[in-house]
């Protein structure tokens, strides 16, 4: 792990990241999100200005899972270009997604924001919202599926 991965880990989650996390575990969001990096098959680094300011993964539960859990956190900064993180967010995601079934994980429904970006890269998004986690707090689940996978 880079300097610049373990201090985006440890200290720079976005806010909607770091209560996201703490509300689906219950325990320091920064070793959830560790846990999902030592965990992840693959991961890819958003790198702006020269610096780690986000990372996507896929987890799949076994070697040979044709689904994937898919996650991804970041600092602030990625706010700061909106067009060029959503067009290569669409290409990572393509490419992490290949190989698979089905990639998925749950989305907090406080996080219109994400719910919004993860529909426009392809994803489907559950209407209902279901408690999850020890606080109960709501989420909806997403999945990328079909040829974007195969």
């Amino acid at each position: 792990m880079t300097s610049d991965i373990g201090d985006l880990i440890r200290t720079g989650l976005r806010d909607s990241d770091y209560s996201e996390a703490y509300n689906l575990c219950g325990y320091d969001p920064y070793i959830a999100v560790y846990e999902s990096w030592i965990r992840s098959n693959q991961l890819k680094t958003v790198v702006i200005d020269g610096k780690a300011e986000g990372i996507i993964g896929t987890v799949a539960n076994t070697v040979l899972a044709r689904d994937a859990a898919i996650w991804f956190v970041a600092t602030d900064k990625v706010e700061e270009f909106p067009k060029t993180f959503a067009t290569i967010s669409r290409q990572v995601v393509n490419e992490l997604a290949s190989g698979y079934n089905t990639v998925y994980n749950f989305v907090d429904s406080d996080n219109k924001i994400s719910i919004r970006w993860l529909e426009w890269l392809g994803f489907s998004v559950d209407s209902d919202p279901q408690p999850l986690g020890p606080f109960k707090h709501l989420f909806h689940r997403f999945e990328l599926r079909g040829e974007l996978c195969a």
